[in-house]
C-alpha cells in the first residue's frame, strides 16, 4: 500500500507499507517521510522506515531481523540549475549515522555536474565524537556531458 500527497505543495508526505515475502522469510515494512517546503527553495522532512523480517535457514530455523532507520532529508535550490540536497539518517540494525551531502549543477539539458559527500560513522563505542567514530568518508565527482556529433 503505498499513498503519496502532492509533493510539491509547502506540506507533504509520503506513506508506504509493505507486507510480503523475503528472500526465504516474510517481509513487514513501513516507510514514513513528510515535510515543509518553503516556496520553490528550500524543503525539510523527517523520514522513518522500519523492517522487521523473518527469515528461515535450511534447518528451518527461524531469526527476526527488526530495524529501524530514522533520518532528515534537506533540500536548497539556489536556482533553477544549481542545488544542494543532504540526508542525514541513523541505522538502529548498525547503529550507525550516514549522511550524504549532494551539489549538482545542471550545465545544460542532459549535462550536469554532481559533486557528492559521503560519511559513515559507528555510534557502537562513542568516544569525544558528537556522532560517533568515522569508519569512510569518500567525494564522488561526477560530469555528465551531452554533446552531437
Amino acid at each position: 500500500m503505498h499513498y503519496t500527497t502532492n509533493l510539491s505543495k509547502p506540506l507533504f508526505a509520503d506513506f508506504q507499507l509493505i507486507l510480503g515475502q523475503y528472500i526465504n522469510g516474510d517481509r513487514r515494512s513501513l516507510n514514513l517521510e513528510g515535510g515543509v517546503r518553503t516556496g520553490s527553495k528550500f524543503a525539510i522532512g523527517p523520514r522513518y522506515e522500519l523492517n522487521d523480517v523473518t527469515l528461515t535457514d535450511t534447518a528451518n530455523m527461524k531469526r527476526e531481523v527488526t530495524t529501524h532507520l530514522f533520518g532528515v532529508r534537506t533540500s536548497y535550490s539556489f536556482s533553477p540549475d544549481v542545488s544542494l540536497n543532504a540526508l542525514v539518517q541513523w541505522d538502529t540494525n548498525r547503529d550507525r549515522f550516514v549522511s550524504n551531502l549532494r551539489f549538482n549543477y545542471i550545465i545544460s539539458p542532459g549535462s550536469n555536474l554532481y559533486i557528492v559527500y559521503n560519511e559513515n560513522r559507528d555510534n557502537g563505542d562513542m568516544t569525544d565524537a558528537l556522532l560517533g567514530d568515522p569508519l569512510d568518508r569518500t567525494l564522488i565527482v561526477k560530469l555528465a556531458y551531452l554533446f552531437d556529433m
